[in-house]
């Protein structure tokens, strides 16, 4: 299936990937969100999106596809460590980024056991997962 779609780098065509629905957080977590690949640990500087399956972030530095990352919630309450695998990166060209003056870059992280961080995060969905 060919779709036109928007991912906050530009309209795209070409066949949708997606297993699950997406749903945008209408704030940010009160707590800080790591991607972690082995001793080196960068900040996520906004969740775009979170699904069943994966999790959309903007953050300073560019990841090779298919890399293995732990993503780390820390906050008041305690840590969640989740384990996952790069599926795409690309420089943040959005007008929120001013066209990509910012170095930031978009991952699309596909999580291999989601269930804990999604519960955590789903409060901030606009929709319920």
């Amino acid at each position: 299936m060919h779709a036109t779609y928007w991912m906050g780098i530009g309209l795209m065509t070409g066949i949708e990937k997606r297993k699950n629905e997406r749903y945008p957080l209408n704030r940010q977590l009160d707590g800080r969100l790591f991607l972690r690949t082995g001793p080196v640990r960068h900040l996520v500087k906004n969740i775009r999106d979170i699904s069943s399956s994966g999790i959309s972030v903007t953050l300073e530095h560019d990841y090779s596809k298919m890399t293995d990352v732990k993503v780390e919630y820390l906050s008041e309450s305690g840590k969640i460590e989740v384990f996952g695998k790069v599926v795409w990166c690309a420089p943040d060209t959005s007008e929120s980024n001013n066209h990509g003056e910012m170095n930031l870059y978009i991952l699309g992280i596909e999580l291999l056991s989601s269930m804990l961080l999604v519960s955590v995060l789903q409060q901030h969905a606009t929709t319920g997962i």
